[in-house]
């Protein structure tokens, strides 16, 4: 009697053992695949500028690395456009944001959605206020692009 007891024990113990790797093992798995979405897939660092004039107004064409917006007056703005595509075969997410002195003049999405193989026009625009301190404005564009869950149904078209 006493055998079977432990027999039983064991198969027990060797059950809950079983069952303890299997579970550890798919929590591992869904870990791994949740943090690839956490992770940038590529990052996009490109320098940006704009100078605040009272009476002179300048366009610069730039360098494919980065976004200026020229000279501008007080009270008016420049507009920027740069296509992103996903040359990728999964949906992505592009996170945008600014860091420098002329963030406080720039208006962008945040946050853009594409599908894959597709593009979608980013556009930038250098805004100064009539009260703006006149000088040159600098600063970084970063785009992050990641993984990401897209609706069927959700349109990348401008």
């Amino acid at each position: 009697m006493e055998r079977r007891k432990k027999s039983r024990y064991s198969r027990i113990i060797l059950l809950l053992t079983i069952l303890l790797v299997v579970i550890l093992t798919i929590s591992l798995t869904l870990l791994y695949y949740l943090n690839q979405f956490k992770k940038p897939v590529k990052t996009l660092v490109l320098k940006t500028n704009v100078t605040i004039s009272e009476h002179k107004i300048a366009f610069d064409l730039g360098h494919n690395d980065s976004i200026n917006f020229g000279t501008i007056k007080r009270g008016s703005e420049s507009k920027r456009s740069l296509i992103l595509y996903n040359t990728f075969n999964f949906p992505v997410k592009a996170e945008i944001s600014c860091n420098g002195s002329i963030c406080n003049l720039l208006l962008f999405d945040n946050e853009v959605y594409l599908q894959p193989k597709s593009q979608k026009d980013l556009e930038f625009l250098a805004k100064a206020n009539p009260f703006e301190v006149l000088g040159y404005k600098e600063g970084n564009i970063t785009i992050e692009i990641y993984r990401a869950v897209v609706p069927k149904n959700y349109s990348t078209k401008p």
